[in-house]
């Protein structure tokens, strides 16, 4: 009957020191990263946007959408007419990066007040002719997209003359 007390001592004895048993481990990486030089990303205007001349019919009111994805001018009601299509223009842009990189066309995404000193009109729904582009070959490359949007004419708030404003549309390396 000693023997098996001494035995189970000893056992309990080593169970509970924790000789065995390992608290943590650490280990050694090595962080790289590539640096290289690129050329920055740049916007050229090439052309303004133009709706063109419209005629707005008494009382008429209605929208005039310019579609780069389309290439076209419509009208969305009969109170606007465009008359003048020949000044008719997308606004067009060059995209100027590393050859090869992709980039995102992003449109102003609110309206835009085009004034002419007594009268206001908006446009609205910015559209490019692609959501993202690729920049092509040379030192550095180009590229090129369009942009439209939607001429918002209301009779009663339109006064002849030439209106004007301003949008932003902007690209970044994807």
């Amino acid at each position: 009957m000693t023997t098996t007390r001494i035995f189970t001592a000893a056992t309990l004895l080593m169970a509970g020191t924790g000789a065995f048993a390992q608290s943590g481990a650490t280990a050694t990486q090595t962080a790289s990263a590539k640096c290289k030089l690129i050329y920055p990303i740049t916007l050229t205007k090439n052309t303004d946007l133009n709706f063109g001349t419209i005629a707005v019919t008494s009382g008429g009111s209605g929208t005039l959408v310019a579609n780069p994805i389309a290439g076209t001018f419509n009208p969305t009601a009969l109170g606007v007419v465009p008359v003048d299509i020949g000044t008719q223009a997308f606004a067009a842009f060059t995209v100027g990066g590393e050859a090869t990189y992709v980039y995102t066309i992003t449109p102003q995404a609110g309206d835009a007040t085009l004034t002419n000193g007594a009268g206001t009109m908006t446009v609205s729904a910015f559209t490019a002719s692609k959501a993202t582009g690729t920049i092509g070959a040379g030192t550095p490359g180009t590229d090129t997209f369009t942009v439209g949007g939607t001429l918002n004419v209301t009779a009663a708030a339109t006064i002849y003359g030439n209106y004007t404003g301003t949008f932003t549309v902007t690209v970044a390396y994807q």
